[in-house]
């Protein structure tokens, strides 16, 4: 880090005097000088003035007549133009957006200097020198649209080629696709910085109030941008001017303005839930002045900003928890038939006798006085909710019995500041520095007691930008610009108690104090933010990411090119650790009826509460913190861009970027650890009878640890993009592009098995063996102590177990040599028309190829319907004569554990380039730029992505290929801004006074999105399946998930459609079962068959169920605001503003459930878990805002 810094050091003092440039966060105006005869016109002097800070930056045309000026911040420009023999050319009312070239073409008049031609009309909207598609708003247009809580990242919503998740939250990029890539290939640049783990999720949180423009790209992005595969989000901050200007307000909602909610039981009030949300924020800039020293008007500016989110908040949503009856051991559920449960402790008899047998409860109840200690200490403090609804019931379980508000806090506190200053006539600086820190406590619905209360623990998260940049214009035709960049992200965990940590451990008798126990669950598990019905809080782990980018360009206007090339160096790392205590895991069971093979009865046993209740252990594990992870990443890019302007209408944009990245490797040499196929075994060194069988020479694989990178640097990235622009008529563009680009993989793989890492020491899953179902032990005797493998010289520790498939780290993650980075092609073609200087219709096509992104092959694949028969030799089980030892064969894991080319190992992962996708769009938009009061956006969409499901090597990439996860069919989104024309200076009632007060100055903001969900499955289960070898019903078998088996034994023989009238729940929507459902044309269920949209295939036998095919019910995100401003004096105005979410309460409900369980039908395709969007996505409930705010 110190040589890091130090050589960053010196190459900025070297750049100050060489010729750099960049365009991620600023703009180019540009152009072509000519006389009134359409002759070039060389020399002419340009100069660009940026009319609220009065900074000029001057140049000239060329021996083409044409000019170039980059590097200019976003905002409202002045340009003349002036020769001799001519009149000095003035336009003025120029507004310049981020990574625009506005193409300002002069013609100069015959005359004298003195004389002046003034014009003063905007330029049209068209893009005319450039091939790249996004989406630009102002920051005052998109901070007047009612955006909940003022996610800069939500101006996705009105971008075309987006998609997300049913419930996109705009706070983070996990739940957003641009151009039908991940989230992970969208880059988030703030002041050019890239301030982004680059994970797909965590992003620095922009302040809005302070932003001066946004913009999206989608397609063909120019040369100099890199770390963005399938689009960017590109943030630029206000900045100073000569005038003090300022914007602050108070926003907020109380429990009046939160409607209930669609299944909400009671109101937030009803429950005594205060649901009280603020965000007051700021921004001010200006000229730096201190009294008597200093007046930096014209040179020095500032801008300071906050925004405080603080947010108590509570979300109508149904929870599960245990009923009276189960917490007394009575498990017997009204209206269905309770899967029976048997006692682990009657187990007798053996598989090799095959005269397995249990004992079941009489009554399904269970006697108090075989309650576990451990059970009792937890029931002693009455840790979970009651119920208040009757919820619906299966054979295992109950779900939706707990009606309530989910309510939690939000706090996301940002606070930034910039600094503009001009140091001479051609040298310039900047610099900005923006902190985040948020967290989401939230109370647990379903564990009311704190000590066994996993929100207990949360996490605090920091951030930080830092941004320090020098521009400098070496001659009119060559300019540069440095930049150095920081951003750091931590989590750092909080719980008011950390004794809290061991809390759970306590119950469990003789255990020592220690020792940490993980979560147990008690089969009501996590059930969203407010529900968590695993028994126990999380560990004080920490993670700490950094990244530290340092970027040199230059451009050169040379005839009819404009030459850019640079040089960006990103460097990133990380730390996690866990705490240092020992970790125990639990694994309760032994209820489930036994035939005589050892399979189970059907529909018996799955209560989890009840194996816990009774307290009989089938396997446990141990873990403890060795060496943390010290990930390092570098990436080295060049890139050259020329914009050639071939003819005044036509520009070809030519450029390639190229990068070379380091592969994945440690801050200290081998402290990472992949899987070697060459390397034996060091645990299972020879075959185990019944356990493992290994070859005559030993059974292979295991970790080692290389000293360098894990695999081979690629040196192959190089990517082109080239796309044109042509100016067809005046008022008309076609532009069309297409770019390479190649993805980073960063700090990706952080596998320390055997050598370090947060399960450095590890016991591995012990168990009781391959076919032996009596438990370890009984949790009233304690846990043995862990046990760890012995060090081996190196000084790892073998990966353990008592069978391969729960060994320690029985996952082996093999890297080739020949991984490399994947890359992704783009295109797009656009018609753009403009009608009149102030609306512009477009037409877009855009399409996108992700090749080659980081999948994974089973290297355990066998082909279908083969196996081993008892003398070790492949047979094929397909044939009848096979069938009788094929359904002991695929029940017996010691069998199938041999067959596979690795039998020491659970699984072997081959990590490969062999994930594709594909993606098409079509677009048709209109935009009107702000002119008598009214401005709008609007487009519809069509659009389709496409991804392949590789795996098995014995099934083609191909086969299971469907639409991506965020596929959205549809989409139309709509914004528009409207002042009144009413009120002082407007066209009616043009006066001040008492009338203007109460009358004018009203605005109206309003948007409105309707799209398609993404796409569902269907599933069928709970039912039982006759053997045709036994003649016995039992559950379905299939072969190994080894061998190719696809269809999820299902086949499709109707597509599920949506019933006329969806909306009508039925009378009784607070009963999940009692609900009409969504889809009704699939039936109910037919015993042990399906219904009338899927059957059950045979066992052994492949279905044809597609993934994701069918579409539900759609989404609509509809709001509005209306906002009065009352005039103070001449510069300071007030403004009141009303905001409501969804004002028509048009409700987006939860996706249906998809999976038909045979014992109980009615829930199939009824609302899942009762639920409607939360407040804080896209389309959430009906809400409202008030704020008030000073603006001057």
């Amino acid at each position: 880090m110190r040589y890091f810094s130090g050589a960053a050091f010196l190459i900025l003092i070297f750049l100050l005097v060489t010729p750099v440039f960049a365009q991620l966060d600023t703009g180019i105006i540009s152009g072509k000088v000519t006389d009134p005869s359409g002759a070039v016109v060389p020399g002419a002097q340009i100069t660009i003035t940026q009319t609220n800070t009065n900074i000029q930056v001057t140049s000239q045309s060329n021996e083409s007549g044409l000019f170039r000026v980059p590097s200019l911040r976003p905002g409202p420009y002045k340009v003349t133009a002036s020769a001799a023999g001519f009149k000095t050319f003035t336009r003025d009312g120029l507004l310049l957006r981020i990574g625009e070239n506005l193409a300002v073409d002069i013609v100069l008049e015959l005359g004298g200097l003195t004389e002046v031609v003034e014009v003063t009309s905007a330029l049209p909207l068209l893009e005319t020198q450039t091939s790249t598609t996004g989406q630009v708003m102002s920051g005052d247009y998109f901070y007047s649209l009612p955006n909940y809580q003022h996610w800069t990242k939500g101006v996705m919503v009105f971008t075309p080629g987006v998609q997300h998740s049913n419930q996109a939250w705009p706070g983070s990029l996990g739940n957003w696709s641009i151009n039908g890539g991940n989230s992970n290939q969208i880059g988030y640049f703030e002041d050019g910085q890239f301030a982004t783990r680059g994970d797909g999720g965590t992003t620095l949180n922009s302040i809005s109030v302070a932003v001066e423009e946004v913009k999206v790209l989608t397609t063909v992005l120019p040369a100099e941008y890199g770390h963005a595969t399938s689009g960017a989000i590109s943030v630029v901050k206000k900045a100073g001017t000569n005038d003090l200007h300022g914007n602050g307000g108070y926003l907020f909602k109380d429990d009046p303005m939160a409607h209930r909610r669609f299944f909400q039981l009671q109101t937030a009030k009803q429950q005594g839930i205060n649901t009280f949300f603020q965000q007051p924020d700021f921004v001010v800039s200006g000229p730096v002045y201190l009294p008597k020293l200093y007046n930096g008007k014209n040179r020095t500016f500032f801008e300071v900003g906050g925004s405080y989110h603080i947010d108590t908040n509570a979300n109508a949503s149904t929870y599960s928890v245990p009923t009276e009856d189960m917490l007394n051991g009575n498990f017997n559920f009204p209206g269905v038939t309770a899967n029976q449960i048997y006692d682990p402790a009657s187990t007798s008899g053996s598989y090799a006798a095959q005269n397995l047998s249990r004992q079941p409860f009489p009554g399904n109840i269970i006697p108090k006085d075989r309650f576990s200690e451990m059970w009792k200490n937890i029931a002693a403090k009455n840790p979970f909710a009651k119920p208040n609804s009757p919820g619906s019931y299966t054979g295992t379980d109950v779900s939706g019995n707990l009606i309530k508000d989910g309510t939690g806090k939000y706090r996301n506190k940002a606070t930034q500041f910039r600094i503009d200053h001009q140091l001479t006539e051609k040298l310039k600086m900047w610099g900005s520095f923006v902190l985040n820190r948020n967290y989401q406590p939230s109370i647990n619905n379903v564990i009311v007691y704190a000590p066994f209360d996993a929100n207990q623990r949360y996490t605090v998260t920091y951030q930080h930008v830092g941004t320090l940049a020098f521009t400098y214009m070496a001659s009119p035709t060559l300019i540069s610009e440095t930049r150095l960049g920081d951003y750091r992200q931590s989590n750092n965990p909080f719980m008011a108690n950390p004794d809290y940590q061991f809390a759970i451990a306590r119950t469990v008798p003789n255990l020592p104090s220690d020792v940490y126990l993980n979560p147990v669950d008690i089969g009501f598990g996590t059930q969203g933010k407010y529900g968590n019905g695993n028994l126990g809080t999380g560990t004080m782990s920490v993670l700490v990411n950094n990244n530290r980018t340092f970027k040199q360009d230059f451009t050169k206007v040379w005839g009819t090119h404009a030459i850019k090339t640079g040089y960006e160096y990103m460097w990133m790392n990380g730390i996690s650790h866990d705490i240092g205590n020992p970790r125990l895991t639990l694994g309760f069971g032994g209820t489930s009826g036994l035939q005589p093979n050892g399979q189970s009865i059907p529909n018996t046993g799955g209560i989890t509460l009840a194996e816990v209740m009774l307290g009989y252990v089938y396997s446990y594990s141990y873990v403890q913190q060795g060496a943390a992870t010290l990930p390092v990443d570098s990436i080295h890019s060049f890139y050259v861009q020329d914009d050639w302007r071939i003819r005044p209408n036509l520009t070809l944009n030519l450029g390639v970027r190229y990068s070379n990245e380091s592969p994945i490797h440690s801050k200290w040499p081998g402290q990472f650890s992949v899987g070697s196929l060459e390397k034996k075994d060091t645990y299972f060194t020879q075959s185990i009878p019944n356990v493992v069988t290994c070859p005559p020479t030993g059974c292979v694989g295991g970790w080692i640890q290389p000293k360098g990178g894990l695999y081979n640097r690629d040196w192959n990235n190089f990517d082109p993009r080239i796309g044109f622009a042509w100016t067809v008529t005046p008022n008309t563009v076609i532009r069309g592009g297409w770019a390479k680009m190649t993805q980073d993989n960063l700090i990706w793989y952080t596998n320390q098995a055997e050598i370090g890492g947060s399960g450095f020491f590890n016991t591995g899953t012990i168990t009781p063996g391959n076919n032996v179902y009596t438990p370890l032990f009984h949790i009233n005797a304690g846990v043995p102590k862990p046990v760890y493998p012995a060090a081996l010289p190196d000084g790892t520790i073998p990966s353990a177990g008592t069978t391969p498939q729960n060994r320690a780290n029985g996952t082996l993650q093999v890297i080739p040599a020949n991984y490399h980075n994947p890359y992704t092609m783009n295109w797009n073609f656009s018609i753009q028309r403009s009608l009149g200087r102030n609306y512009l219709v477009e037409v877009v096509y855009t399409g996108s190829r992700n090749v080659g992104f980081r999948g994974s092959y089973d290297w355990q694949s066998r082909p279908y319907g083969t196996g081993l028969d008892a003398n070790g030799n492949v047979i094929d089980l397909t044939k009848p004569e096979n069938w009788a030892y094929r359904s002991t064969w695929v029940q017996t894991s010691a069998l199938t554990q041999a067959y596979k080319p690795y039998p020491s190992w659970n699984n072997v992962s081959y990590i490969a380039n062999n994930i594709n996708r594909v993606y098409h769009s079509g677009t048709v938009k209109m935009e009107k730029r702000y002119s008598y009061g009214l401005s709008y956006l609007a487009f519809f969409t069509w659009q389709k992505g496409l991804e392949n499901a590789p795996g098995n090597l014995y099934k083609p990439d191909y086969v299971g290929r469907a639409v991506t996860s965020m596929n959205q069919k549809f989409r139309f989104s709509s914004s528009m801004s409207y002042e009144l024309p009413v009120g002082k200076g407007k066209r009616f009632m043009n006066r001040g006074g008492i009338l203007d007060y109460l009358f004018g100055g009203y605005s109206f903001t309003w948007t409105y999105a309707i799209w398609t969900p993404t796409q569902l499955s269907l599933g069928y289960t709970g039912a039982s399946y006759l053997n045709p070898v036994t003649g016995k019903w039992g559950s379905r078998q299939d072969y190994p998930g080894y061998e190719p088996t696809v269809g999820s034994g299902l086949f499709l023989v109707k597509m599920p459609e949506l019933r006329d009238n969806w909306q009508d729940l039925g009378g009784d929507r607070f009963v999940q079962a009692n609900h009409n459902p969504l889809v009704t044309n699939c039936g109910t269920a037919i015993p042990n068959w399906g219904n009338e949209c899927v059957v059950v295939a045979p066992s052994f036998t492949n279905g044809n169920l597609p993934t994701r095919f069918w579409t539900a019910q759609r989404i609509i995100a509809a709001t509005m605001a209306a906002y009065k401003e009352f005039p103070i004096k001449e510069r300071y105005r007030a403004q009141i503003r009303f905001d409501f979410y969804n004002p028509f309460k048009w409700y987006n409900w939860n996706s249906p459930v998809t999976t038909m369980n045979q014992t109980n039908p009615r829930l199939f395709a009824t609302v899942t878990d009762m639920t409607d969007f939360n407040d804080s996505v896209v389309g959430g409930p009906p809400s409202m805002n008030l704020s008030f705010r000073l603006v001057f």
